[in-house]
């Protein structure tokens, strides 16, 4: 099979992928604005579920794009365990081809600008896509209102955190930052812009950043309850479910 094939499968899954975040979000404010709060954290569970898995088939695309840098290397890469180990390969091997040097130099060989920017990379990485790689994972195990232990036999305190925390204000700025990540990685890899416009994509990435940790989620959500209550939405949405008895 060819790689623009290939490539192409996965840049069709993440075509789709970002329909289906735009439309779950669509209806989860409508569920917060009319203060439907079991089925807006339906939907934001839903949301993350979705959003994770744009992370990896963007990751994909990453791999399979025949101008990518890595792609002679796409096995080795593929060959990890896991996502987060894929994306922080992806990233070394994209260095080490930047510099022309061997795998096992970065990030100690780099050059000090391009070590601050590994290291950019790798912290968005591993502070963003990662946790919620590992949230989706729980969430694909049913654990939508308690997530539990690997042994399924207790609930995890660390993954319960994670959940109650994460907001669909928090998704939205999670996927802005995404995408500044994303086309950073994209011109290391693929466009050769790398050093040209990396500081103009971490400008935009730290920017989100700095949202998130001021957390303006309850504002946000206050505000969008404000708007209901003059002006009713116009969408038409099914009635509040009733809850199962056991």
């Amino acid at each position: 099979m060819s790689s623009f094939k290939v490539w192409k499968y996965h840049h069709s899954n993440s075509d789709l992928l970002e329909i289906g975040f735009t439309t779950t979000t669509r209806y989860c404010k409508e569920f917060i604005r009319q203060g439907r709060q079991r089925e807006a954290d339906s939907q934001t569970r839903l949301a993350a579920v979705n959003l994770a898995a744009l992370f990896e088939s963007r990751l994909m695309e990453l791999i399979f794009h025949e101008d990518s840098a890595v792609y002679a290397d796409r096995g080795r890469i593929l060959a990890c365990a896991t996502m987060s180990g894929t994306w922080r390969k992806l990233v070394d091997e994209g260095f080490a081809q930047l510099e022309g040097i061997r795998l096992s130099l970065v990030p100690r060989g780099l050059r000090s600008s391009n070590k601050s920017r590994h290291t950019e990379i790798i912290t968005a990485i591993d502070d963003h896509v990662v946790p919620l790689i590992e949230l989706r994972n729980a969430l694909a195990h049913g654990g939508w209102e308690y997530t539990l232990t690997d042994d399924r036999m207790t609930v995890s305190q660390t993954k319960m955190q994670h959940l109650r925390t994460t907001s669909l204000w928090h998704l939205q700025v999670q996927h802005n930052l995404f995408g500044h990540l994303y086309k950073a990685v994209y011109d290391l890899l693929i466009a050769k812009s790398f050093e040209r416009d990396f500081d103009k994509h971490f400008n935009n990435l730290h920017a989100a950043t700095a949202r998130l940790k001021r957390n303006g989620s309850k504002d946000w959500e206050a505000m969008l309850q404000r708007r209901w209550q003059r002006r009713p939405a116009r969408m038409h949405l099914p009635p509040a479910t009733k809850r199962a008895i056991p």
